[in-house]
Parts: C-alpha cells; structure tokens; sequence
C-alpha cells in the first residue's frame, strides 16, 4: 500500500526503495509476489514497457546505485509522458486535417494553412478518405503502424 498511493516521479522511486529494503524478511513466495505487484504499479505508470519495468525491478533488488534505479524511473516516465504528447499532437493535426478536408479544402492549401509538410497531410488525408468513420484516434493509430512498416516517409508527421 505504501508504494501504491504515490505517483509523483521521485515520490514512487523512495517509496519503491524503500519497501524492496524492507522485504528481506518475507519467503521467496511473498518477495515474487510483492514484486508482481510493484511490477504492475510500474506497468501502468509507464505505459506497459516491461522492457523498461523489468529494468527498473531489476535495479531495485539490488539495492545498488540508487542513481541508476532513479534515473530509469525517471526515463520511464519522461519517455510516457513524451509519446503522449506527439499522440497528442497528431490527433490535433488529424482533426485539423478532417475539418479543413469536409470544407473540400485541397491538400496543398491545407497544407500551407497549417504550416505542415505536405507529403504528411496528403498521408492523413488519404486514410481519412479511406475509412471516413474511423475517429481520429484510430487514424493516429493506423499512422503509427505505417511508420513502423516504412520509417521515414512517415516521419515527417511524427517530426511537425
């Protein structure tokens, strides 16, 4: 419980600390248990990156270099917190996109009207075409899939 009602960065780091150093009296079976659990806390505060959870549970059973268990804490969050906001942005650009296109608006003037690379408008454009009853989150997610398949065409949504 201790560790649960913190979620500020530095505060869930102490208190994650210090529960790990209080553990060492517990059975092999309630030490896996508890780190099952602060492992979920972690889960959801870094967005299921359990690359980066496992990690963080790792630093923080050895009880060395506080830094270090600091530091990739903070990276969990800062990295969360930075995909939230081009998520953000994208969705702002794709509603921009959806309303300026239901005016017949042509790409290039939306474009320049937004001050974006054409090349990424005509990208959301397109996909709006394609599935007009998809919300802009779903546009956002099918996005990201395309930059993942093909990189660099699509950078230049993530990069405005």
């Amino acid at each position: 419980m201790y560790c649960d009602k913190y979620r500020k960065k530095l505060e869930l780091v102490g208190a994650i600390r210090t529960a790990y150093s209080r553990i060492g009296e517990l059975g092999l079976q309630e030490r896996e248990e508890f780190r099952n659990w602060v492992k979920y806390i972690l889960l959801s505060v870094c967005g299921n990156k359990e690359a980066v959870v496992e990690e963080i549970l790792s630093w923080a059973g050895t009880g060395e270099d506080d830094m270090a268990f600091k530091y990739n804490i903070i990276r969990a969050f800062e990295d969360e917190r930075e995909e939230g906001r081009e998520e953000g942005m994208i969705q702002k650009l794709v509603s921009q996109v959806r309303k300026k296109s239901s005016k017949n608006i042509p790409v290039p003037e939306m474009a320049d009207m937004l001050e974006e690379d054409e090349t990424a408008i005509r990208q959301i454009y397109d996909l709006l075409q394609e599935h007009p009853d998809w919300e802009d989150k779903q546009i956002c997610d099918e996005l990201a899939a395309l930059r993942s398949c093909s990189g660099a065409e699509t950078e230049e949504v993530y990069n405005s």
